[in-house]
């Protein structure tokens, strides 16, 4: 039910941006849609709500007050002054951060290529009737005290499954490798 909430809560934000934007005429100055000025930066209001936006799906129990809006505005303030005074004093360009930020690209890159693979994988795999009862049958045959079948079998079903997911990653993954052309200099390996 608050998903529910949550979520034509966020859709009527986005309707309420779009619908503002319409409504906006080229004749208008720009400063009208500027939500605040930090400095040289100008913080619009379809920037503004955007954040807020993302702020109600990553925060619950988040409430479009105008106390929280004008709460939610001064953390933007206070992260937009962190971020010039950080470009101010060079930050930006320090090998440290750089790095920081490659680090984080990567691994952000391969969490959503592991997803997109695992959803994938989800579609395409699958476990038998058949192949839950043999598994049954053999734990039956290691343990007589087991529980019932009907007991278990959602259990030996799961269990199966992610069996079944990793092995199919595992095989994706050889399958990377054999298709790369890889060369190694065993010199620097054996140093």
């Amino acid at each position: 039910m608050f998903k529910r909430c949550k979520f034509i809560v966020t859709i009527l934000l986005i309707m309420t941006i779009l619908g503002l934007a319409g409504c906006s005429s080229d004749n208008e100055p720009a400063k009208n849609n500027v939500v605040a000025s930090i400095n040289n930066f100008q913080l619009t209001q379809e920037e503004f709500q955007k954040e807020l936006v993302k702020e109600m799906e990553y925060t619950n129990t988040y409430k479009t007050t105008p106390q929280a809006k004008k709460e939610f505005l001064q953390r933007l303030i206070k992260k937009e002054l962190f971020i010039q005074e950080a470009k101010k004093k060079g930050l930006d360009r320090k090998k440290e951060f750089t790095t920081a930020i490659e680090r984080y690209w990567e691994a952000t890159l391969i969490k959503h290529l592991m997803e997109e693979k695992n959803k994938e994988i989800m579609q395409t795999a699958s476990v038998s009737d058949n192949k839950i009862q043999q598994r049954y049958k053999s734990l039956k045959a290691e343990n007589s005290n087991i529980l019932p079948f009907e007991a278990i079998e959602k259990d030996i079903a799961e269990e199966l499954f992610e069996t079944k997911k990793t092995a199919v990653l595992n095989q994706w993954i050889k399958s990377l490798y054999d298709d790369a052309d890889i060369k190694i200099n065993s010199r620097f390996i054996n140093e």
